[in-house]
């Protein structure tokens, strides 16, 4: 944990809003909130696990250089690429990799005007990226079984939900997720209502240190946490961008 929050707050700058007794700690770059936490498991360091929304990332690559952060310059799916940036329509990405192995993004759209100074990341919105190796059956557990409607889609084949305000991305991948951890956690007022909408359609529950967690139809871990034993506000129902 002490080299994984030197990365976080040297680094990235990003600003510690809580610690608590196991060691972890939350971070909220443009309030949503990152959750780093001590673990013996491996990160699924295949797939971007967490991106930010940034302003002038050409200026935001040359900053995280100088901070000593590598990029993965790798091929992605014919892509155009320049130096650190990729074109994945409508946005210019990079991509690196934090101290653990954990691989996060940065990304701004290819629109925007060039020349921008760049935005601290404890400024920038925040996504969760869930991996996809079936995008299509993804979209069927998002879209039919859990109401989410998509709100932007990428040229890789990659989608955006939103759920209480904030945007989580599922993206196609030959990489399978860790299964180990939560990757996004729903702040719900009736945990009993929610478990079991989702026992009525199918999806089997578990219960954890006061956290429910199920599975997508892609093995990514989710978890509902009640408003009551959180400190963030809760997201009724989920609250997904539904479907007309």
């Amino acid at each position: 944990m002490r080299r994984a929050r030197a990365f976080y707050e040297q680094q990235l700058e990003l600003v510690a809003v809580e610690e608590r007794a196991d060691g972890s700690v939350i971070y909220a770059p443009g309030g949503t909130r990152i959750h780093l936490f001590p673990s013996r498991g491996k990160p699924a360091g295949d797939q971007t696990q967490l991106g930010f929304d940034v302003i002038g990332i050409r200026a935001v690559i040359r900053r995280l250089v100088h901070k000593g952060v590598q990029f993965d310059d790798s091929e992605y799916m014919n892509f155009k690429r320049e130096g650190h940036l990729i074109h994945i329509a409508p946005y210019n990405a990079a991509f690196f990799y934090d101290s653990e192995g954990n691989s996060l993004g940065i990304w701004e759209l290819a629109s925007a005007p060039a020349g921008l100074e760049a935005a601290a990341l404890n400024d920038c919105a925040t996504q969760a990226n869930l991996s996809a190796r079936d995008i299509q059956r993804a979209r069927r557990f998002y879209e039919e079984r859990l109401a989410f409607a998509p709100v932007e889609e990428f040229a890789d084949g990659g989608v955006v939900y939103e759920a209480g305000g904030t945007q989580f991305i599922v993206s196609p991948t030959t990489g399978k997720p860790s299964g180990e951890h939560p990757q996004i956690a729903f702040v719900v007022r009736n945990m009993r209502r929610e478990i079991d909408e989702l026992h009525r359609m199918g999806i089997t529950t578990e219960e954890v240190e006061g956290a429910v967690l199920f599975r997508d139809s892609e093995g990514n871990v989710l978890s509902l946490t009640e408003a009551a034993r959180s400190s963030i506000p809760a997201q009724s129902d989920f609250q997904p961008t539904r479907k007309p």
